[in-house]
């Protein structure tokens, strides 16, 4: 993978105390503890076979399309070839629409490939809005609408938009599985309901989180990019690898965590 070592990985706030701060209505370190734990074992047990589903590989896939395709001299031409279909002043709506019906074609699990689905969105949406040019906002194109994705044909923009990409992902599981599991944890309904409130007010702190965790894979991505998706498009397989071994380095980060 042409990486280097990490340790273990600073976080602004540990697990464990986003799920106290939420669940601080409660004396019971235990069902907290419970919740914290099932919450990161359920997402490590997703994590070790998710690389498999299709629909995964295409959402990714989608994003090296879309950032290989600034290189060629004809890229909207270059995006349909590839079954991403594109009008030449397309917006981000029309970017959206694209992402849509491309994944449709590779539907696999349906719970991966919803996850996956929003990731890809959550993450088109981020770059959007870190990238945009002073001509262009997500709902207003420049004369070229590409412009925001040239960067993402780079090592660095390439690591940077893996890293957000995992770290939609992770951010999305946490939050189904944190409030999955404290619906079982918490028998009471006023307790559940608070929790929910709760988890709202503070689901910047997931994220946070979970963008935390994901920068282990900021550690070989620049090498397999340069490695793989320089100067083409890498095959299904190679992509897969890439993302077997993402997901395969979060969850080695969230058992340390959890272990801490």
């Amino acid at each position: 993978m042409g990486h280097e070592r990490v340790g273990f990985l600073p976080k602004t706030k540990k697990w464990n105390a986003i799920v106290s701060g939420i669940v601080d209505f409660s004396d019971n370190s235990e069902a907290i503890s419970q919740i914290a734990a099932e919450t990161t074992k359920n997402v490590r047990s997703r994590f070790k076979v998710i690389s498999s589903d299709e629909g995964v590989i295409s959402a990714f896939k989608y994003l090296i399309v879309l950032s290989f395709a600034t290189k060629q001299e004809n890229s909207i031409s270059f995006l349909n070839d590839k079954g991403i279909s594109l009008s030449k002043n397309f917006d981000f709506f029309d970017l959206g629409i694209s992402a849509k019906k491309y994944l449709e074609k590779h539907l696999q699990a349906k719970e991966y490939s919803t996850i996956a689905s929003q990731s890809l969105m959550d993450t088109i949406s981020d770059w959007f809005q870190k990238n945009e040019s002073k001509q262009t906002t997500l709902f207003v194109t420049p004369e070229n609408p590409l412009e925001n994705w040239k960067k993402a044909s780079t090592g660095e923009g390439f690591c940077e938009l893996s890293r957000s990409f995992f770290a939609n992902f992770t951010k999305r599981y946490l939050e189904y599985f944190l409030e999955r599991e404290a619906a079982w944890a918490l028998k009471n309904v006023d307790e559940r309901r608070h929790f929910k409130k709760k988890l709202e007010s503070l689901i910047s702190e997931v994220s946070v989180h979970a963008f935390e965790t994901a920068k282990i894979t900021e550690s070989f991505s620049a090498g397999w990019f340069k490695k793989n998706a320089q100067d083409k498009i890498p095959s299904d397989k190679k992509i897969q690898g890439f993302v077997d071994y993402s997901f395969h380095k979060i969850n080695s980060e969230l058992l340390r965590e959890e272990n801490s």
